[in-house]
């Protein structure tokens, strides 16, 4: 669902005679000049992209005292962009210092002599068609160019699927989820103290693990990943129970009667003799290991399937914006 914001952009484009290129704006006039929403924040960007070698410190001091008036201005050098940030708690304030910024940019762009970026990014050659959004300010490219980049990246995702397995992964998931349980088993024999947020490093541990191990980003990976942490939690849990029975059994070695199969026996004894206690423990475990899972959720869902159609979409939204440049 699109923010606020976002939205709020979008209609003042709209009636302003503006361009929506994917995730910006692009100003009527100057061309060259591109506005941004800022997820979570009730601001707006103004941002145009030059040379990173022509910015000089008198540019940038020149960009400051010209568009601190309009908003709070920013350079960066390593990537050559220059931005006004527009502020307001109100939507009608913030359109006023949006509609302000955007009128005074052909001016500051010609008083600064800015030289805005012209050649595509991808392949160096002149005659764009039309920008994407890059570090926050857009950048000039070739439909063609930028549309057979897309194709590669799909083409690479795909063939990294081809190339990838489950088997190996599957067992490199199971083993990152005990390596992840190692933490809360430390805090809960070492220290003897019960830290249930440590059981949500252990569908993390797996996620990583399963990744790493070259495993196919698919809805298998999600639910291998969730079937794996639950089971390490729970062993976990049995294991520290076992622990415990057998420091005990060690203590009485001496006794009469105890052999080696005593702390089984044992262990068996208080398991059932305190099942509610070890099903709460248990309860509390998979309740921390669930809110692991979720965190890693937006980590895990991003397989190859939704990273194809994301791009797909983005590659739609190219070949868009290069027709209504051409209908214009």
């Amino acid at each position: 669902m699109a923010s606020t914001t976002n939205q709020e952009l979008r209609e003042w484009a709209n009636q302003n005679g503006h361009r929506a290129v994917s995730d910006m704006v692009m100003l009527r006039d100057p061309p060259g000049v591109g506005v941004f929403n800022i997820a979570g924040e009730k601001a707006h960007i103004i941002a145009v992209a030059v040379r990173p070698e022509s910015i000089t410190k008198e540019l940038k001091q020149g960009f400051f005292e010209l568009a601190k008036t309009y908003g709070s201005p920013t350079v960066e050098r390593k990537t050559g962009v220059l931005r006004i940030k527009v502020t307001g708690l109100h939507k009608k304030k913030r359109i006023e210092k949006l509609d302000a910024a955007s009128v005074a940019m052909p001016s500051i762009i010609s008083q600064l002599r800015l030289e805005l970026l012209a050649a595509c990014v991808h392949c160096g050659r002149g005659d764009t068609d039309t920008y994407i959004p890059a570090y926050q300010a857009p950048s000039p490219v070739h439909s063609t160019c930028e549309q057979a980049v897309i194709t590669q990246m799909i083409e690479e995702i795909e063939e990294s699927s081809l190339n990838g397995n489950y088997g190996t992964a599957t067992v490199a998931a199971l083993l990152g989820a005990v390596v992840g349980a190692i933490p809360a088993f430390i805090g809960i024999y070492v220290f003897d103290y019960f830290v249930g947020e440590l059981f949500a490093i252990v569908p993390l541990g797996a996620a990583f693990a399963y990744r790493k191990a070259r495993g196919i980003e698919s809805r298998f990976m999600t639910i291998i990943i969730a079937i794996w942490s639950i089971i390490a939690s729970v062993l976990l849990m049995l294991v520290n129970f076992y622990v415990y029975t057998f420091g005990w059994w060690w203590g009485m070695m001496t006794l009469d009667g105890v052999t080696i199969v005593t702390p089984l026996n044992i262990f068996f004894e208080l398991l059932l003799s305190n099942i509610e206690y070890v099903i709460l423990d248990m309860g509390m475990a998979l309740v921390f290991c669930g809110l692991g899972i979720s965190i890693s959720w937006g980590y895990m869902s991003h397989t190859n399937k939704a990273k194809i159609k994301a791009l797909q979409a983005k590659r739609d939204a190219v070949k868009a914006a290069h027709n209504e440049t051409i209908n214009h």
